[in-house]
């Protein structure tokens, strides 16, 4: 039995980690946002955190899931932005709503539907066996 608060947690910890790439810059660096590693990276820890969110069949591969969350942040960090940037972005409810917006066009496409949640562990099962990018980072029950 999966303890519910702990694959929460730990998605979300996922999340905030990767989330950190997505902090603006005022300088020449390559907004982190715009960097295509980075932005898919986001979008895959979301769409892992709302699948494990509606099924509780499926839960994340947290040693997998938690070094992909790690090379995002140190993508960020090679890019020049700093633990402060980082913490920065964390903050930032426009750049966490874009990527849940793009999580959700994602899920929508493939037949979830957010007022059935019953529908989250047909997509994410299609995931996991069609090993997708995000269906590695989970498994099912």
């Amino acid at each position: 039995m999966r303890s519910e608060s702990g694959g929460m947690k730990l998605f979300a910890m996922i999340l905030a980690a990767a989330l950190v790439a997505s902090t603006a810059s005022a300088d020449a660096r390559t907004r982190l946002q715009d960097d295509a590693t980075i932005d898919n990276g986001l979008k895959i820890v979301a769409i892992g955190k709302m699948l494990t969110d509606k099924c509780s069949a499926i839960e994340p591969r947290r040693i997998k899931a938690f070094g992909f969350a790690l090379s995002l942040q140190q993508r960020a960090k090679g890019l020049g932005y700093s633990d402060a940037e980082i913490d920065a972005y964390l903050d930032n409810d426009t750049e966490k709503k874009r990527i849940k917006s793009a999580a959700r066009a994602y899920l929508r496409a493939r037949g979830a539907d957010f007022k059935k949640p019953e529908t989250f562990c047909a997509v994410g099962k299609a995931e996991i066996s069609n090993e997708t990018k995000v269906g590695q980072y989970l498994r099912a029950d």
